[in-house]
C-alpha cells in the first residue's frame, strides 16, 4: 500500500491490517530479524507496531522514514512499542 495516511469524507482509510502488512514488508526489507532478538516474534512486534499506528493517528503522518527508524531501533533494544515498554511519540 503506497499511502497510509488516514483520509476523511469516503476516501479509503488504512486498515489496521494494511498498517500491519506494510509495517511487516518494510521490516523484511530491512532484515529486522537479524536485529530482533529471538525472543520476540515478527508477527508479535508488527502486530504492536500496527495497534500503535491505529491509537495515535498522529504517527500516520510523520515520514515513513521516521516510522521505521523508530521500529529499528525498538527492534534493537528488545522494546514492544505498545505503549508499555516503548511509546512512540511524533515530533514536529
Amino acid at each position: 500500500m503506497n499511502n497510509l495516511n488516514l483520509k476523511e469524507n469516503n476516501q479509503q482509510v488504512a486498515t489496521h491490517k494494511d498498517r500491519e502488512i506494510w509495517i511487516s514488508d518494510e521490516l523484511v526489507n530491512y532484515g529486522i530479524e537479524s536485529v530482533m532478538p529471538c525472543v520476540r516474534t515478527r508477527a508479535r512486534f508488527t502486530e504492536a507496531c500496527a495497534t500503535a499506528m491505529m491509537t495515535n493517528p498522529n504517527l500516520n503522518q510523520v515520514s515513513r522514514a521516521s516510522l521505521l527508524g523508530a521500529l529499528i531501533q525498538c527492534a534493537k533494544r528488545d522494546l514492544m512499542p505498545d505503549n508499555r515498554e516503548a511509546a512512540l511519540i511524533p515530533y514536529k
